[in-house]
């Protein structure tokens, strides 16, 4: 089966002005997400990872740029720390 040209398709318009009105690093490097403070520091000490302890109460907000800098703390030698890594920051567990 051939692949699909999908050389002349254009994105809607409303996604093309959203990209237009920010930069890259404010749309995803300053993008934040509420985590429950107390479960971040747990999750993370428990798979020895950057990122914790976090010192504010309950609920706190963590941008992408913030998880970009701990993941530049990682070993780069390790698959395993980046696994690690990965699956405590994957999306649906924070809350």
């Amino acid at each position: 089966m051939a692949a699909t040209d999908l050389s002349r398709l254009q994105l809607p318009r409303a996604c093309r002005e959203a990209l237009a009105a920010k930069q890259r690093s404010e749309r995803i490097d300053s993008h934040t997400i509420p985590v429950a403070t107390a479960w971040w520091n747990t999750e993370l000490a428990a798979a020895r990872l950057p990122g914790a302890p976090i010192a504010s109460s309950d609920v706190t907000q963590l941008s992408r740029g913030d998880l970009f800098a701990d993941a530049a703390k990682l070993d780069t030698d390790s698959d395993e720390e980046l696994l690690r890594f990965c699956g405590v920051y994957s999306p649906g567990v924070a809350a």
